[in-house]
């Protein structure tokens, strides 16, 4: 597994997770959100909610690349 991979799925795991965290420090501007976009928009503005979530789908199909990457390379 090459380092680029390694730092790859480092990175995209601490996009994700940080997202989350920020979330979760938020809960309870968006505790009675039952819509998702309403909830991420509470928390992070009207337009910045819309980028969360496409930052965190992003970094999601990244994070599964990399780790298919990893599989199927050379050792």
């Amino acid at each position: 597994m090459s380092t680029a991979t390694i730092v790859t799925i480092y990175l995209s795991l601490t996009v994700i997770i940080v997202l989350l965290v920020i979330m979760l420090v938020h809960w309870r501007r968006f505790r009675y959100e039952t819509d998702r976009l309403k909830a991420w928009q509470a928390v992070y503005g009207r337009t910045g909610g819309k980028v969360a979530i496409a930052v965190g789908i992003v970094a999601l199909a990244v994070l599964v690349g990399a780790f298919a990457a990893a599989t199927a390379g050379p050792p």
